[in-house]
């Protein structure tokens, strides 16, 4: 999702960089939160969109049906591995707890 030719993450990092209040982080990342919830609300009421949807699509990447199953099937397959790395990092953390993240 791009905000102004610039990712949101981006603008966080340069928040965080600018030294704010952790208040004002939370106020910034709780107002993007309600943008997306407007969305989830919309399709708890049976608006037909798919999980995950926000009509994003500047490279029109879901024009052949088949294609867009093959990236929403890669999708769910990367968010599966992020979530097997994530395990691991922790599951080390547990077991080596006098070594810190990123194990250099």
């Amino acid at each position: 999702m791009e905000v102004l030719g610039e990712d949101i993450l981006n603008i966080l990092r340069r928040l965080i960089l600018m030294n704010l209040s952790p208040s004002v982080l939370l106020l910034i990342v709780s107002f993007l939160e309600l943008l997306t919830g407007a969305a989830i609300f919309d399709q708890s009421k049976g608006s037909g969109r798919e999980a995950g949807e926000f009509n994003f699509d500047p490279l029109n990447f879901s024009k052949d049906p088949a294609a867009k199953a093959r990236y929403l099937t890669n999708e769910i397959k990367n968010g599966r591995l992020a979530m097997l790395a994530f395990a691991g990092i922790v599951t080390q953390q547990a077991v080596f707890p006098d070594k810190t993240f990123p194990y250099f």
